[in-house]
């Protein structure tokens, strides 16, 4: 069986509709409960970076292991702006919550990168949230 390697979907957030979409930030989220691969950790990372996004959340259940992993890339690339947290434990309400309102709350427009296997039915529910809330 081959391996299908993760995809990015970039989802723009507006929660001020009533001004022109300006980037003014970004949050990174991993949907994932299989394995993720070195070179899938580098594309999350590099991604990230050039997104300018300031927080990569781990949603997957063994999230601990791959924050850990994560930090690692962040810090071998000098990187000192981007957090990570953890939320295996929560519902894609909570996660989409905390994307848009609690990451950078400071921001009404930014963008959502969402890492997934292609046809993640995860990715697909966490981006209907964070889209509708």
């Amino acid at each position: 069986m081959v391996r299908q390697m993760l995809v990015c979907k970039k989802i723009q957030i507006e929660k001020n509709t009533n001004k022109n979409f300006i980037q003014e930030g970004c949050v990174s989220i991993i949907v994932e409960d299989e394995d993720i691969s070195h070179e899938e950790i580098d594309f999350i990372v590099v991604e990230s970076i050039a997104n300018n996004s300031q927080f990569i959340m781990i949603w997957p259940k063994s999230s601990s292991r791959l924050e850990d992993l994560i930090d690692a890339r962040i810090e071998d690339r000098n990187i000192m702006h981007i957090s990570t947290t953890t939320h295996g434990g929560e519902s894609a309400n909570e996660v989409a919550n905390f994307a848009k309102y609690a990451a950078i709350p400071d921001y009404d427009n930014f963008y959502c990168l969402v890492f997934s296997k292609p046809g993640s039915t995860r990715a697909e529910e966490l981006i209907e949230e964070v889209v509708n809330i």
